[in-house]
C-alpha cells in the first residue's frame, strides 16, 4: 500500500467531512466550515493520502518553542492499525522536538495504549492537573 504524506492545510470540505465522519468525529462535521477554518489556521497540518483520498490527518497549535498542542489525530477506520497514525504523530514529534511540552486530549475511551507506546503519559501520572472550558 503506497501512502503519501503531505504537509499542507488546504483541504476540501468534502475530504475533511468524509474523514471526520468515518472516524466518528461527527461533532466536527456539524459545522464543517468552522472545522475547515480551524484546520487552515493551525500551526501545522500533516495528512495521509491513499489513491488521492484523504485517509488521515494530524493538526497542531504551537508557539514552536514551549508548547505544542495536538488538536486532532485521526485515521479512517479501514486504514487503522497500519502505522499511519504513528507516522503522523512521529512527524509532529520530530518537527516540535524543541517544545518543552507536547499535549493532546483524547476521549476517555480513546487509544490510550497507542499514546503510551509512543511515550505519552497521563497528566495525573505526571502530577499535573488539566482544566478545560468548553464554550456552549
Amino acid at each position: 500500500m503506497n501512502i503519501i504524506y503531505k504537509d499542507f492545510n488546504i483541504l476540501s470540505e468534502n475530504e475533511v467531512k468524509n474523514l471526520y465522519e468515518d472516524a466518528g468525529w461527527t461533532v466536527y462535521t456539524k459545522n464543517i466550515k468552522n472545522t475547515l477554518s480551524g484546520i487552515q489556521n493551525s500551526s501545522f497540518v500533516y495528512s495521509a493520502w491513499y489513491d488521492s483520498k484523504l485517509i488521515g490527518l494530524i493538526r497542531v497549535l504551537s508557539d514552536d518553542h514551549t508548547v505544542c498542542f495536538i488538536q486532532d489525530l485521526l485515521v479512517m477506520k479501514a486504514f487503522q492499525n497500519q502505522g499511519i497514525g504513528q507516522s503522523l504523530l512521529n512527524k509532529v514529534l520530530e518537527k516540535y522536538q524543541k517544545a518543552h511540552k507536547i499535549v493532546l486530549l483524547t476521549d476517555q475511551n480513546g487509544p490510550h495504549s497507542f499514546y503510551r507506546k509512543l511515550g505519552f503519559q497521563k497528566a495525573l501520572d505526571l502530577d499535573i492537573e488539566t482544566y478545560t472550558y468548553i464554550q456552549k
